[in-house]
């Protein structure tokens, strides 16, 4: 919308220009006209350029204005005219001295160029109604933008509530887990007990090996309940599958789509639990950072194993272009990387906020990887 509006304010200055020779053609012999048309459009194309348009547009307003009263032109006024009301249109509150000085350029010049005094009252009634509009403009700017960045807040309040309520779901299923764990641990775990003791007893008063047989077989079944009841008590999803299932539940908010790739191994290598804790880590911190100061509605976040020797997690989304300012996630998430002698980075490139952290992955590991490709 910005590079639209941008280009449009061009193409009217070029051809308020271009009006120019059409009431006195000797200008297009003029090395004077070119200069000056030169001047405006050479500084229109570099406003991207400029931390404060507003002198920008002063200057090249004063030049045009310079430009007409020593041509002698009495019906070229539209081109200053556009040039000092653009300003104010660009403001994001609609201030009114952006526009100040240049309008206040133009005025001054038009009242003191020979043309009539009715002349002069259309060039200055037709500066108030084009400043008059450009402010309405930028009003409805500003309210549009208060009411997108409402939006935006509402959205991600939601997505805070949508969060804490899976938070609170999985809490409850680990709680109705740890339940059913210790009701089997003390009910069928203790029969299992009894049994494997009167079978003992058994055997010692009589010699049978199908007593023997159902002893061992009770004391496998004991074994395997009591590893299906670890398992079931601290049932927990590690490394890429955490990772995966962070993913669904910000999917499942239906406000943000997350491309997730790997590369070849990135899935298959094993990692530490520390590893894994600081790849968690990264992608929820990341994620959490695009929703939070750019509401970012893509993120493209990507795992991969460079060299078969260095672990890489990269997190892509669109943001504002400013100065990276790391906070207490960010650095945390450093601190993580460095401990596993790795390093991270955050940075802002082309309108994208870029996160970046890479640990070297152990010899053993990476020796274990070869075997699987």
């Amino acid at each position: 919308m910005c590079a639209v509006a941008y280009w449009v304010r061009v193409a009217f200055i070029f051809a308020g220009i271009v009006i120019w020779p059409l009431s006195d053609k000797t200008q297009l012999v003029d090395p004077l006209f070119w200069l000056t048309s030169g001047l405006i459009l050479g500084g229109l194309l570099s406003e991207p350029l400029w931390r404060r348009p507003m002198w920008l547009y002063s200057l090249l307003t004063a030049i045009a204005c310079v430009y007409i009263l020593l041509a002698g032109m009495d019906a070229a006024w539209l081109v200053p005219i556009l040039l000092a009301v653009y300003p104010f249109a660009r403001t994001s509150s609609g201030q009114w001295q952006a526009s100040a000085l240049p309008s206040a350029l133009v005025a001054a010049s038009i009242l003191c160029s020979p043309t009539g005094i009715a002349a002069t009252f259309v060039w200055l009634l037709t500066t108030v109604i084009l400043f008059y509009m450009m402010w309405q403009f930028a009003l409805w700017q500003r309210q549009n933008r208060q009411q997108q960045e409402k939006i935006d807040e509402l959205q991600y309040e939601q997505k805070q509530l949508r969060r804490r309520f899976l938070e609170h779901e999985d809490a409850a299923k680990q709680r109705e887990r740890t339940r059913i764990a210790r009701d089997v641990h003390d009910s069928v775990g203790h029969q299992l007990t009894a049994l494997m003791m009167q079978l003992q007893v058994a055997e010692m008063k009589v010699q049978d090996p199908v007593i023997a047989e159902a002893k061992q077989t009770a004391r496998t079944a004991l074994a395997e309940m009591r590893s299906a009841v670890r398992a079931l008590e601290s049932e927990e999803e590690r490394g890429v599958a955490m990772i995966i299932r962070l993913i669904r539940k910000l999917e499942a908010e239906g406000h943000v789509r997350v491309t997730f790739t790997t590369e070849a191994g990135a899935l298959s290598v094993p990692l530490s639990e520390e590893q894994n804790v600081a790849l968690y880590r990264f992608v929820q911190e990341g994620l959490t950072n695009a929703m939070r100061h750019s509401y970012a509605k893509e993120i493209d976040v990507h795992l991969a194993v460079v060299g078969k020797r260095t672990y890489v997690a990269t997190l892509k989304n669109e943001a504002e272009p400013e100065a990276v300012r790391e906070g207490f996630g960010l650095t945390q998430l450093r601190n993580r990387f460095e401990q596993l002698h790795g390093w991270f980075r955050a940075s802002n490139e082309d309108g994208m906020f870029i996160v970046e952290g890479a640990f070297p992955i152990e010899r053993t590991t990476a020796i274990e990887n070869d075997s699987f490709s």
